[in-house]
């Protein structure tokens, strides 16, 4: 007979033990009996429990989100079942080109298998403003695969589309379009408010109106379509938002051509007049003192203490804008800015320098206008009589740096960005000696247009740089770069001493001096070379330039001019 067990032995609840025993096995076996079955078999749902009420909300989020940001893929993947309304529904929204979209789910309304998500949009359309709307999502509780190799299946929210979904009144069929009308347009205006008529003589400047191209209506952007009045060229181009204004709009729901319903109204925005810099005063003063007759010629006159364009006149009168366009070598005139290089390097009004009728450089021989010979001189004198000899000795001081940061310092090599089409100056960096002298005697490679060296002798009189323009916006200020310290006054003196003694003194008149500078610029490849005439100046608070095209001598050709300007304004 076999021994009893310790437990039987010792009484009491031995066999309620054996039980717990075995129960815990039994739990034990069945644990690990459903962990292989789910490692076998994966495809056996959940049984956690839905928040079907969150799951609305996010699936109705979801739907807002890629609808923001025009993700068609995403919000393929959202619908109960393929729709071709969806396409064109969102195309109807996207044909208003908005800037932006947001949306706002509400709480979800659940029915069973069924739910609809309250939204609210607000809809940014350029140039016109907000459009704000509400609408409510439908949603289907439906079997989702997983995956589409695998059997299993999920209970999800999905949209039963419909173009409503988008917006509450657009059903399939319709589409939704921005009627317009713009308000009258703006006049561009002389700066004492004078209207300027498309007519006018700076009718290059001021450029034209006619009807948009499709790609300029495209280049200009929402409201603008093919065929509305626009600025085609100048002022009228440049300024073309400001002078329209924004139209009117009614945003029409529409089905076969026919309004269905008008969704919202937006007011216009008046074509705001802009006042420009230009007088009629000194137009009329330079136009005379140009006159028409005569080789191509221009005039730019600006305001030193402004920057402001006061005139540009070509001639002949109804030529191309020479005086905005026009490039040419700028001969002696360069020596402000080749002087303003100099001062900075040490080199005074006395510092002492010859004047032969020629020099050579590097086996280049450079000779004076009219082999003019002066001896021994100083950089006063050669600046007065516009020694090219004395100014190529002073320019070997100079390294291609300093003449290039002094003409950048002066607007060279920077877009004019005057809101009509306008030239570029250049001053390229010198690739060498003889190019870097050449180029400090306004010869070489130097390239620039009047209104170019009106602002040179514009910043001159007024101690500084400003970028010159044609409008003045309200608030916008025109920066100010002063010259390097103690150039202005010297250069002033200087230019002074030109009209007063020296190449200049043609452009002299009564009362207030002119201070200027004179330049004969040659251009062409046979002997004997052909010149521009060039005078640059400035009187009061008015600054000038004038070319005179394939003439002579700057001091003799253009210098007179300037006078006949100065005289007339008074």
């Amino acid at each position: 007979m076999l021994a009893p067990m310790a437990d039987e032995v010792a009484g009491g609840d031995a066999a309620g033990s054996r039980f717990v025993l075995v129960v815990v096995a039994a739990v034990v076996v069945l644990a690990v009996l459903v962990a292989v079955t789910l490692v076998v078999n994966p495809g056996t749902s959940s049984t956690a429990p839905r928040d079907r009420f969150a799951e609305a909300h996010a699936t109705a989020s979801a739907w807002l989100r890629a609808w923001e940001r025009d993700d068609r893929k995403a919000l393929k993947g959202l619908v109960e079942k393929p729709d071709a309304d969806l396409a064109s529904a969102l195309d109807a929204i996207a044909a208003l080109h908005p800037s932006s979209i947001r949306a706002t789910a509400g709480a979800p309304v659940v029915d069973g298998a069924t739910a609809h998500v309250p939204f609210d949009a607000d809809v940014t359309l350029p140039a016109f403003g907000g459009w704000h709307y509400s609408g409510s999502i439908p949603l289907a509780d439906v079997d989702v695969k997983v995956a589409p190799d695998v059997a299993k299946t999920e209970r999800e929210w999905r949209v039963p589309f419909t173009p409503s979904v988008l917006h509450p009144d657009l059903q399939p069929g319709e589409t939704l379009a921005l009627h317009v009308s713009w308000p009258k347009r703006g006049v561009l205006e002389a700066d004492d408010g004078t209207p300027l008529p498309a007519g006018h003589p700076m009718a290059s400047i001021l450029g034209s109106t006619g009807r948009a191209s499709a790609a300029q209506a495209k280049a200009l952007g929402p409201p603008y379509e093919a065929g509305d009045v626009v600025g085609q060229s100048g002022l009228q181009a440049g300024f073309e938002k400001l002078l329209a204004g924004s139209p009117a709009a009614d945003l029409q729901l529409v089905r076969a051509k026919q309004v269905v319903k008008v969704e919202a109204s937006f007011a216009a925005k008046p074509g705001v007049s802009v006042r420009t810099t230009l007088n009629l005063a000194v137009i009329a003063a330079a136009e005379a003192a140009l006159g028409n007759d005569g080789n191509g010629a221009a005039m730019v006159v600006i305001k030193p203490s402004t920057g402001g364009i006061l005139a540009v006149v070509n001639r002949p009168l109804n030529g191309y804008s020479r005086g905005l366009v026009g490039r040419y070598p700028p001969g002696s005139t360069f020596k402000v800015i080749t002087t303003m290089a100099l001062l900075q390097k040490g080199v005074t009004p006395d510092t002492p320098v010859t004047c032969p009728k020629d020099i050579t450089v590097n086996g280049r021989t450079i000779a004076n206008a009219e082999n003019e010979e002066l001896g021994n001189i100083t950089l006063r004198d050669a600046f007065a009589h516009s020694c090219n000899t004395a100014y190529i000795q002073l320019a070997q001081r100079l390294t291609a740096d300093d003449l290039m940061n002094a003409a950048n310092a002066l607007g060279f090599n920077a877009d004019p960005s005057l809101g009509t089409t306008a030239s570029t100056s250049q001053y390229p960096t010198p690739r060498g000696l003889v190019d870097l002298v050449s180029s400090a005697i306004g010869q070489g490679r130097d390239l620039v247009t009047p209104l170019q060296m009106a602002s040179v002798a514009a910043s001159v009189a007024a101690g500084g740089y400003r970028k010159p323009h044609f409008v003045e916006l309200p608030g916008a200020v025109v920066d100010f770069r002063p010259l390097p310290a103690g150039t202005a006054s010297t250069l002033q003196s200087l230019m002074r001493l030109v009209v007063s003694v020296g190449t200049g003194v043609k452009a002299q008149v009564p009362g207030a001096p002119v201070a200027g500078k004179t330049g004969t610029a040659e251009f062409g490849t046979v002997p004997p070379l052909h010149t521009d005439a060039w005078f640059i100046s400035y009187r009061n608070d008015l600054a000038s330039a004038i070319v005179v095209e394939d003439s002579g001598l700057g001091g003799d050709f253009a210098a007179p001019i300037a006078a006949d300007l100065y005289r007339r304004v008074g």
